[in-house]
């Protein structure tokens, strides 16, 4: 992930995310441990169902902004 230029915590153990679960680069999202300094599964498919619900919010406006321009 740092070497894709995602910005990591200060102390390099996870990498830093929005509310979203977006990082700082466009499109690329962390869930579970690389994302988080708790270590625990339940927090881990948390944030995954988050991220999953956040990326299909993004296509469907995706897509309805395409059939409004079409």
């Amino acid at each position: 992930l740092a070497r894709l230029g995602c910005t990591l915590s200060e102390c390099g153990s996870y990498v830093l995310t929005d509310e979203t679960r977006q990082t700082n680069v466009p499109g690329v999202y962390a869930v579970g441990d690389m994302a988080s300094p708790g270590h625990a599964v339940i927090l881990a498919a948390a944030s995954g169902a988050q991220a999953a619900y956040m990326l299909n919010h993004h296509f469907v406006s995706e897509q309805h902004a395409l059939s409004l321009v079409s």
